[in-house]
């Protein structure tokens, strides 16, 4: 008799497309014995959803700062929330496989710094001056692979990380808009068939990801007074559409069109009409809103901020193994970029702005 898991196992090879990612034919680094209830993508998103890393994402920023407790702006955990929930309202009417896309949207921001897209450009500049570079979608996948979580594989060795499948891997790693890039020691990628776009799954999380920072930055944008929702609907929508915008409702005529567009093609993608609509969405996102005033002093704050750390931190090197906690075996075997990456980008934002009044005390204790 099977049981629950190859029963789910059988279904999704009969009502699944084709093309969908099949669990039972998914594979991990370390190999391990069946689960009798949950099949391999189900365990990954139980691995993703209960760890830190995770929860962590509440305390990071999407896009603008909160500047209270009760601020209504986004968070990388309420962004993860939406594009998981995006993501497979466009996947079920065409027969993807859910469990696959929920692991992949769990993980797919883990390796966010703080302070939003401005603390990655920062760290990204600040590795530059080593020839290194900054990532998030490596740093996610390198994240769960080194996560000290004591697993044993099946034959009772002990390993690092959560031995997520290679198609979450994947999926996570690709769910940005895809290239080959430097791994900064992450192995892993170079088995995740790295001169390839990832699964169909994979692609929807990409483009509901995409589609979830057009969403917030509109509305924080609106919420905090910089871009209003009438300009937008006056400047942009009556360009493409007659309806009349709703606010609240106006995503879905372009996740609708993604639905119908399935089929009519072999990848996940807009019409004509709806990918120049979006295109002239993103054109007016990054004019109105990411080259504001606010933002561009936001980004400015942020390198000053996160540069600070990384330089004390890079000429003290014995204070970043105690604050780490590694030993010097640990920081010779993975070098001090690679430390004081995941250093940094472990940070929450009020974490890393209380880290860096500290250095700056210290430096004006040092300079009395």
């Amino acid at each position: 008799m099977m049981d629950y898991r190859e029963q789910q196992e059988l279904f999704e090879l009969k009502t699944l497309d084709k093309r969908a990612k099949k669990s039972m034919l998914s594979l991990r680094t370390h190999e391990e014995e069946k689960d009798t209830f949950r099949t391999e993508y189900q365990r990954d998103i139980d691995r993703i959803l209960y760890s830190e890393a995770l929860r962590r994402l509440r305390l990071k920023t999407q896009t603008f700062i909160s500047k209270s407790g009760d601020s209504l702006n986004r968070t990388r955990l309420s962004h993860t929330l939406e594009v998981n929930q995006i993501a497979k309202t466009i996947a079920k009417p065409n027969y993807l496989n859910c469990d696959l896309i929920e692991a992949i949207a769990f993980g797919h921001d883990l390796g966010q710094t703080p302070f939003g897209h401005a603390g990655g450009r920062a760290l990204h500049k600040l590795l530059q001056e080593s020839g290194k570079s900054f990532h998030h979608n490596a740093q996610s996948v390198w994240l769960v692979e080194q996560l000290n979580l004591d697993r044993c594989d099946i034959e009772g060795e002990a390993y690092c990380g959560m031995n997520l499948t290679h198609d979450t891997l994947e999926g996570i790693w690709k769910h940005t808009v895809f290239q080959p890039i430097d791994n900064f020691g992450v192995e892993i990628l170079d088995k995740l068939s790295p001169h390839s776009p990832g699964s169909l799954e994979a692609q929807v999380v990409q483009i509901a990801d995409k589609f979830s920072y057009a969403l917030h930055d509109l509305y924080d944008a609106d919420q905090n007074g910089i871009a209003r929702y009438e300009e937008f609907e006056e400047t942009v929508w009556h360009q493409f559409f007659d309806k009349p915008f709703d606010k609240n409702r106006w995503h879905y005529a372009f996740i609708n069109d993604l639905i119908e567009q399935f089929g009519k093609s072999t990848h996940i993608s807009f019409s004509d009409h709806f990918n120049n609509a979006y295109i002239e969405v993103q054109n007016y996102i990054e004019k109105r809103i990411l080259k504001s005033r606010q933002l561009l002093e936001y980004d400015e704050m942020t390198y000053e901020l996160i540069s600070t750390l990384y330089h004390y931190y890079h000429k003290h090197p014995e204070q970043l193994m105690k604050r780490a906690q590694i030993t010097t075996k640990t920081m010779d075997r993975l070098g001090i970029e690679r430390v004081l990456t995941d250093y940094i980008q472990w940070f929450g934002d009020v974490e890393a702005i209380v880290e860096y009044e500290k250095i700056k005390n210290l430096k004006s204790l040092k300079a009395v």
